[in-house]
């Protein structure tokens, strides 16, 4: 159905277009057409080159009149050709005005003929100036009429002043050649006029698309420019929730997301404020940009205010001393974490809080999650923490307690009975003291022992580490060569789980991407730092090109930075990539 609605428009279509070429060369239906600089064009050249050939073919030829009367019939002529040309031009889009410029000039031209020769003057090419600029902008009827007229007052003129003698008829039949000229040449410059004037509608729709498509085409290039923003953002975002899944810090994550949020409003003043909780004061991050005193007079300033703030539940202004902020609540269905700002400098609060309203809700429900999560990791520690003692004192309890009671009570014997007892009794009930103790002692040892692996001399960062490593190494046939000098026992929770997925991440690269078949692993913990150095045959890639640099190398380079440390990357197509790693043992929060 629809292909044949489509069949029929185009041969209606088809069709018009076939009716308006014909109307265009016979010069039907139209209304008066506006003029195109070509046509100007067209017109003032064939004007000047008309006069010019017809002028030197009218001093040279017949008739024979004195050269100085010639010559004043030419400086004439073109003092009327450059007056009537600038009229036209000047009038050309007033009609009214044009017709009776051409009407003046048709009957200027026509009283040309009469000291010029008639039909045999030089002139008779000339006088068709006014008919062609009537076929070029006036109705059909006007100038067919207007070239009817001209050849009749020719023919007149020819017959009247010179060829008296001479039937009508036989004067006719002589000089019907030159009349076909006439009537053909007009019929050709209205169809070049009507070309020309459709070559100017398609020109002026072509403008008006290329204007049309440059609009769409700046309004693609903001959409996509917008839409490599919000991507970026996001997988800031995404870099900034993986590296802190690795790592307890609560400071560095509130940095991360008030430097976000700055940049996704071009570098505008930003903070993040944490509530108090659970015996913990307030505190604020502020982005890169602010003055050292801001954070603390933001941070007063919320606190004194927070009783309102609190129930906020959607996008406010609040005021400061050192300006307006735009402020969104960071909250869960159970719990208010805080406040996320931005500065409203130079900008319209209410056009602000509309464009950006929907970033910053995203913004904020983000680190409401991972606020969240950070608090029932500490639900989690602690309920972890409470059962590991309840079943370390349940053990000592049940063990070491009892012997502790039975040595107390039989000293207690010893001591009573120390002058009725024999010397010997009282030596066995020392020795089943001493056995009492001994084995007391071993048993607490044995808890000692079961809750710390450093005292049964295990490394569990290494043996995690070639747990891993043996998997991959067998489950992509690569060969995997892991080496560590020093104990990780003294690092923090932390820190080992940082450096475990860095490994992790960066011999996933290495299999995934590089297509290796080695890699090489060197693991140095020192008192001071740690170093860690992986390395790969792969295929390698371009560090320049931001293509290939996928999120794997950035969340490397997060959890780096999270503790202050230093991420080296080095790689070349074809010769594999090399990663240095150097963290210091202390972390500063930077």
């Amino acid at each position: 159905m629809l292909s044949k609605m489509a069949f029929n428009k185009i041969h209606k279509s088809n069709r018009s277009y076939q009716f308006t070429w014909m109307n265009s060369l016979l010069g039907w239906g139209h209304p008066g057409t506006k003029s195109s600089p070509g046509q100007l064009r067209i017109i003032y050249l064939y004007r000047y080159i008309s006069l010019l050939i017809t002028s030197f073919s009218y001093i040279i030829g017949e008739p024979k009149s004195p050269f100085f009367y010639k010559a004043g019939v030419v400086v004439s002529l073109c003092i009327a050709a450059k007056v009537i040309t600038g009229l036209y031009i000047k009038y050309h889009e007033n009609h009214g005005i044009i017709k009776r410029i051409i009407l003046a000039e048709t009957f200027g031209i026509t009283l040309l003929l009469i000291p010029t020769g008639g039909l045999n003057s030089s002139y008779i090419w000339y006088a068709l100036n006014p008919v062609l600029v009537a076929a070029c902008f006036l109705r059909p009827a006007f100038y067919w009429a207007n070239l009817v007229f001209y050849m009749f007052a020719a023919t007149f003129i020819t017959y009247v002043f010179y060829d008296q003698f001479v039937e009508i008829s036989t004067l006719v039949q002589d000089y019907y050649q030159s009349l076909l000229v006439f009537i053909l040449i007009t019929l050709a410059v209205r169809l070049l006029s009507g070309f020309m004037q459709k070559l100017d509608k398609q020109a002026q729709e072509l403008a008006l698309q290329k204007e049309q498509l440059m609009k769409a085409n700046h309004s693609l290039e903001k959409a996509n420019e917008t839409i490599n923003e919000e991507l970026e953002h996001i997988m800031s975002l995404y870099q900034t929730v993986e590296a802190f899944t690795s790592q307890d810090n609560l400071e560095g994550f509130m940095r991360v997301f008030a430097d976000c949020a700055s940049r996704l409003t071009k570098n505008r003043l930003s903070f993040f404020w944490i509530a108090p909780f659970d015996n913990k004061s307030s505190s604020i991050a502020v982005s890169s940009v602010a003055q050292p005193d801001m954070a603390q007079e933001l941070s007063e300033l919320i606190n004194s205010k927070w009783v309102k703030l609190k129930k906020l539940k959607k996008a406010a202004k609040i005021c400061t001393a050192k300006g307006d902020f735009c402020i969104v609540p960071v909250s869960s269905y159970a719990s208010n974490y805080g406040i996320m700002g931005l500065e409203l400098k130079d900008t319209d609060p209410e056009e602000f809080i509309r464009k950006y309203e929907r970033q910053l809700t995203f913004l904020s429900d983000m680190s409401a999650v991972i606020m969240e999560r950070f608090r029932l990791e500490e639900v989690s520690n602690h309920l972890i923490v409470a059962q590991e003692q309840n079943r370390i004192a349940n053990e000592i309890h049940d063990n070491v307690s009892h012997r502790l009671f039975g040595i107390v009570c039989a000293a207690h014997m010893v001591a009573s009975n120390w002058e009725t007892n024999s010397r010997d009794e009282v030596e066995k009930q020392l020795l089943l003291i001493r056995d009492s103790a001994n084995t007391a002692m071993k048993e607490l040892r044995s808890s000692i022992y079961r809750l710390s692996p450093k005292k049964r001399g295990e490394n569990v960062l290494e043996a995690s580490l070639k747990s891993y490593l043996k998997n991959i190494s067998k489950l992509n046939s690569i060969d995997i060569d892991f080496s560590m000098n020093g104990s990780g026992e003294n690092l923090s929770h932390y820190l080992k789980k940082t450096i475990y997925r860095i490994v992790c991440e960066a011999t996933g690269n290495a299999v995934r991407h590089g297509r290796c078949s080695k890699i090489d692993i060197d693991l140095c913990i020192q008192s001071g730092f740690v170093k860690l150095f992986v390395r790969d045959n792969g295929r390698g890639f371009d560090i320049g090109n931001k293509k290939q640099s996928g999120l794997g190398i950035n969340n490397m380079e997060t959890l780096v930075e999270a503790f202050c440390g230093k991420f080296e990357l080095k790689s070349q197509e074809g010769y594999g990539t090399e990663i240095q790693v150097i963290i210091p043992v202390e972390p500063r929060v930077k």
